[in-house]
């Protein structure tokens, strides 16, 4: 092996880890996202089964249409998921996916 190309791996292997950094912070900040989601779709499945329960009565209160009106309005909260792998579509697109070495990226 040249010593250029010595020195050609190396930078390649900087810049691979230069360009990983992203993903990786990018993957935290999803993990965070990811539980703050869970919780909030938890909290929408629990208002969806007490709407139901009020379904079941046979005698409404007033405060029960009001109530059933909030807890039916409120599983409009879950959305779906949010991740978007912006700096992983950034490597591809700058064509610097090919400087990782790992079979798992």
């Amino acid at each position: 092996m040249l010593v250029s190309d010595w020195n050609q791996a190396c930078l390649d292997r900087q810049e691979a880890a230069y360009h990983l950094q992203f993903p990786c912070e990018e993957a935290s900040d999803d993990i965070d996202l990811a539980a703050k989601e869970i919780e909030q779709s938890q909290a929408v499945l629990i208002n969806s089964f007490k709407a139901s329960m009020l379904m079941a009565k046979d005698d409404w209160e007033p405060a029960d249409e009001k109530r059933f009106k909030e807890l039916v309005f409120s599983t409009f909260e879950l959305l779906g998921p949010k991740h978007r792998p912006v700096s992983l579509r950034r490597m591809i697109d700058d064509g610097k996916l090919d400087l990782v070495e790992s079979n798992d990226v």
